[in-house]
């Protein structure tokens, strides 16, 4: 082989791993598996996405208030008694909790953009405790890492049910205690887990493409931290009152501050 036939073949041999392998034609999946991607529609596999500027964020508080009766607390049997090892007392479904101060837990709370940023590196956590999921309600971004534990000496299995265009409908068994970890490609609010061995056991995961979302807690307060400042509207999910109506409101956030906004829940 002579030195010139020799330049041409390393010279198109170079222009074609080039081609495939850094204009798009390879495979996504292997672009995926190697932490590349970019900022595909699900919120950037690679780290690809808009970043939190701290310098001039704000944040929102605010507490969801509840009015009208609550509605009467259902006390789970549980059928194993492996279940009800870790739990003192009655255990009530979540489905419904009113707290003292007449003020609504388990609410997702979310600004309303299609904004992308990049998902965090610290994953999501849930847990399978008692033949409870702990938490009833979290938040997460789309391609970040959850963490789904099962901390119970039972059988459980994490049955996640969605739409097939969005996070196809799918389950996980856990036959002893363990955890696996997943990750979402689409946004969806919310994303109902159940387990089909202990038809109690319920959750819900609001997945977003940016981390502008919070859960309210046992005093009905939620808390967005790093919203750009600018007006926002934020929308309310619950999974019983979100079917009566649609809860959202509007805030201006300012650099540095906390603006509030409140929710009122009616039965």
């Amino acid at each position: 082989m002579n030195s010139k036939f020799r330049q041409v073949l390393v010279g198109s041999l170079a222009a074609l791993c080039c081609a495939n392998a850094c204009s798009g034609d390879e495979p996504r999946s292997r672009a995926l598996i190697r932490g590349e991607g970019g900022d595909q529609a699900a919120g950037g596999a690679g780290g690809g996405g808009k970043q939190v500027d701290p310098a001039t964020a704000g944040a929102i508080r605010g507490t969801v208030h509840f009015a009208g009766t609550p509605p009467p607390l259902e006390p789970i049997t549980f059928s194993q008694e492996i279940c009800a090892e870790p739990h003192s007392g009655t255990v009530y479904k979540e489905t419904v909790v009113v707290n003292p101060n007449n003020t609504l837990r388990w609410c997702f709370v979310y600004v309303d953009t299609a904004d992308q940023y990049a998902p965090p590196a610290q994953p999501a956590l849930i847990d399978q405790i008692g033949c409870i999921y702990i938490p009833h309600v979290l938040g997460m971004q789309v391609n970040q890492k959850i963490e789904v534990k099962s901390s119970d000496k039972t059988l459980h299995n994490f049955h996640w049910v969605s739409k097939p265009e969005l996070n196809k409908e799918k389950n996980l068994a856990f036959t002893r205690p363990g955890s696996k970890t997943l990750t979402f490609a689409k946004a969806e609010v919310a994303m109902y887990v159940k387990c089909d061995v202990h038809p109690w056991m319920g959750a819900y995961i609001g997945i977003m493409t940016h981390p502008f979302h919070a859960v309210s807690d046992e005093n009905g307060v939620y808390t967005i931290q790093g919203v750009p400042p600018g007006t926002h509207t934020v929308r309310l999910f619950h999974e019983v009152f979100s079917r009566k109506s649609d809860l959202q409101g509007t805030v201006t956030v300012t650099t540095g501050q906390t603006a509030t906004l409140d929710f009122t829940v009616k039965n």
